[in-house]
């Protein structure tokens, strides 16, 4: 009932923790990187926080890999938050790793297939 008085940035930093798994300077940091974004898909009618982690965090991932799939790519292309940030780039991951699981079919193949190159890159 008190998620009602929260306002949209305290739902989505709420959903990103859940996410993350804890909360840390990482994670705030992360937050402060994609608030903007989540602002504006909330001012164009998205009403899920937890979507909207999910794809800031989808459309990053696809820029950090440098993804190859189009349809990838292009979503990587369309994020505003740079990938020269090691400790932002982990706590995307992270969130990908755990959101993947609840994504509908399409967007969880481009994520698997991003997460996938993150793993090849660490080999």
């Amino acid at each position: 009932m008190f998620g009602l008085f929260k306002s949209w940035n305290e739902k989505c930093l709420v959903a990103a923790k859940r996410l993350y798994g804890g909360n840390d300077n990482a994670l705030e940091e992360w937050f402060d990187a994609f608030s903007s974004e989540m602002t504006e898909m909330h001012e164009d009618g998205q009403k899920q926080p937890e979507f909207c982690v999910a794809w800031s965090a989808t459309r990053h991932l696809h820029k950090i890999v440098k993804a190859q799939n189009p349809q990838d790519k292009f979503l990587g292309s369309r994020c505003k938050v740079k990938t020269n940030n090691a400790q932002i780039n982990k706590v995307t991951i992270k969130i990908c790793e755990a959101a993947s699981k609840n994504m509908g079919d399409e967007m969880r193949a481009g994520v698997l297939r991003s997460l996938k190159m993150t793993k090849d890159q660490d080999t």
